[in-house]
């Protein structure tokens, strides 16, 4: 792994950092709320535009802070809760834990909309050959889960209510009911224009 810094001193020259590790690791420190890369065994190169002289560190174990947004740090503490925990601070208001916990009970409830679309779109036409509707199943199944995860991340934020969660499951199970009925409504919507055919002429 390589890393690239730079940095301003105090004579106004500039000082180029370079970073070179075997191996990293990045963890979560959960006393001081702060991120770490942790690099190990590399090299350290400092060094200066125009100038041919450098200085060079090895190093086994080399820690360095990140920097991240807090609003980063809590969504990845908030999945990193238990459900109990979660259930907790979701009942004092926690946008995040609502999220969290929205989705984790959405995960559940993908499997019989998941099922219902798969026995719809099993269905096929001899002719039209046994994969043609493989490609609609599994972008409307990803587009579930894509927009379960967007209405997620603005409840987390704050911008969008929880009952929106599940109107996303609601219409996409609605969606399934109708692709699994489909023949059956087609053929009653022909019966039934059959037969106002035949009382028009007559």
């Amino acid at each position: 792994m390589t890393l690239y810094s730079q940095k301003e001193k105090s004579d106004n020259n500039t000082q180029q950092v370079l970073l070179y590790a075997q191996r990293a690791k990045r963890y979560f420190d959960e006393q001081t709320g702060v991120t770490y890369l942790e690099l190990l065994q590399g090299r350290r190169y400092e060094f200066q535009p125009n100038q041919m002289a450098y200085n060079l560190i090895d190093f086994q174990r080399y820690k360095m802070r990140i920097n991240t947004q807090i609003e980063e740090k809590e969504i990845k503490r908030a999945r990193s809760f238990s459900t109990y925990d979660i259930y907790d601070k979701k009942s004092k208001g926690d946008n995040l834990a609502w999220g969290e916990w929205l989705w984790r009970c959405s995960l559940p409830l993908l499997v019989p909309t998941g099922f219902i679309l798969a026995l719809a779109l099993a269905r096929v036409n001899p002719r039209q050959g046994r994969y043609f509707k493989l490609l609609p199943a599994i972008l409307l199944y990803v587009s579930l889960v894509v927009m379960i995860g967007a209405v997620r991340n603005k409840i987390e934020k704050g911008s969008m209510g929880q009952l929106a969660v599940w109107g996303v499951h609601s219409a996409y199970f609605g969606l399934s009911i109708i692709l699994l009925a489909w023949e059956d409504i087609t053929l009653h919507y022909r019966a039934w224009r059959n037969t106002q055919q035949g009382t028009s002429n007559a």
